[in-house]
């Protein structure tokens, strides 16, 4: 039985759980409500695009721009969903021709404006967690200021050490230049928004 997710490697650690609860493997697979094609991972980790479903293309910035071939009252042609892909040309080993996904960047709109004029998305900033062994369960970047960002995390009480901390902050800073300045704050919950979701990014100044 595998588990929907949309932005594949940030959970691994309830991955492993199904895993051991069900005694079969997961596999992510990445879809929107508008209808776009689904996405799915295969045996070897790549995530395929489903070409009998549609085609996903993206633009110069990386913004997904979707064909759907099973939406028929209202047709989707390129159509701009907001999420940010990118796309591979490899083959993938497990020997399917379908073209590969390499990584699902998160919505156009949820990035961190730095003081230099540029972006940094949610994807690389979800993706920082990703050299802690699955010891936070939850992150929320808030940017108080162009100079100023704040990073909440929730972690796992029984895998979290003290550095662990030091070493997210490495690691987001590294995203950064000088200019940012980045903090680090210990929550129990993060709260959510009114649709029932967690904004992983949020820009609070005007």
């Amino acid at each position: 039985m595998a588990e929907a997710v949309k932005t594949r490697g940030r959970n691994q650690s309830g991955r492993l759980l199904l895993e051991e609860m069900f005694q079969a493997p997961v596999y992510d697979q990445y879809a929107s409500s508008e209808g776009a094609p689904i996405v799915t991972e295969c045996e070897c980790g790549k995530m395929h695009l489903r070409p009998e479903m549609g085609i996903i293309e993206t633009d110069v910035f990386g913004e997904a721009l979707v064909t759907s071939f099973t939406t028929h009252g209202t047709p989707l042609i390129r159509y701009r969903i907001g999420d940010r892909m990118t796309i591979s040309e490899a083959m993938c080993p497990c020997g399917r021709q379908d073209t590969i996904i390499e990584s699902i960047d998160g919505r156009q709109m949820n990035y961190v404006e730095t003081p230099e004029g540029y972006k940094v998305f949610e994807g690389d900033l979800t993706a920082a967690v990703g050299v802690l062994p699955n010891s936070i369960i939850q992150i929320q970047v808030l940017q108080h200021k162009i100079d100023e960002i704040e990073m909440l995390y929730v972690k796992d009480e029984t895998r979290f050490e003290p550095e662990h901390e030091v070493a997210l902050q490495k690691e987001v800073e590294r995203l950064f230049t000088s200019r940012m300045k980045v903090l680090l704050r210990d929550v129990k919950s993060i709260k959510k928004e009114k649709n029932g979701k967690v904004r992983v990014v949020k820009r609070l100044y005007t």
